[in-house]
This record gives structure tokens, sequence and C-alpha cells, in this order.
């Protein structure tokens, strides 16, 4: 039995592929952003701008996946839903490690909040990768 073009079958697959992608997106740009984007902040507002970005991007390209694939405007809620998802984990995570400069104690280190060691560590990564493309691309291994 084929599935015709527009049956629930399709625009049910079709929704979990963009609820996926629209997750992909969203993780991987907030995950690199993290290292480098409002470290002062209160986790609400550090959330807010780590999460943002990915949102953004993962909305333009998942709606016109929705348009392209010609599924019901309310498919578009496919795309928002992992998104909340990955504010609401980053969110709780600033969270629980957040306390205040009046109440750390005496001797505990505040985690580094200066961006360049962000950019640098990002950095160090993408060197690495294209050290590796390269060594393999030469070598052929």
């Amino acid at each position: 039995m084929a599935i015709e073009p527009g049956s629930l079958e399709d625009m049910a697959s079709g929704s979990a592929v963009v609820a996926g992608i629209s997750f992909v997106i969203t993780l991987g740009i907030s995950n690199v952003l993290s290292y480098v984007v409002a470290l002062k902040s209160t986790p609400e507002r550090r959330a807010f701008y780590t999460v943002m970005p990915g949102i953004l991007v993962s909305v333009g390209i998942g709606g016109s996946m929705i348009m392209g694939l010609g599924m019901p405007i309310l498919s578009f809620l496919f795309v928002l839903l992992p998104n909340i998802a990955v504010f609401w984990w980053f969110r709780r995570q600033y969270r629980r490690a957040w306390m205040p400069d009046d109440q750390v104690p005496e001797g505990v280190s505040i985690e580094n909040d200066d961006w360049t060691v962000g950019v640098a560590g990002i950095l160090i990564v993408l060197m690495i990768g294209v050290f590796r493309f390269v060594w393999k691309t030469l070598l052929g291994n």
C-alpha cells in the first residue's frame, strides 16, 4: 500500500524529521556559543543568549522545510518544541551552577568568565579538525 502525498503518515514522518533537524541544529550552535556568550549574566539571560541564535537558524531552516514539504502550518510546533527543550536544559544547567557573588564561600574558585578562553578552545578544536582532514586527504588513510 503506497502512502499518498499529504497523508497522515507522510506528515508524521516529515514532522519527526523536521523536529530532529531542528533539535540538532539548535543544540550544536548552542553548545559552541555556551563557551563565549554572556558568561557573567544571570542563568535565564545566559540561556537566552546562548540558545537564541540556534533557535533563529533552526526556525528558518525548519520553516522552509515545512513550507517545502507542503505540511500544515501547525507543523511549525515541531520546530519550536525541541528548541524550547534545549532552552530549558541550558537554563536548568546554568541555574544549578549559579551562585551570587556575595554567597561564594572562601576558597572556592569561580569558573573562568573570560570569553577569550572559550574562543581559544573553539579555535583549537577547529584546527585539530582541519589538521585531521588535511592529514587524511594527503595520506589517503
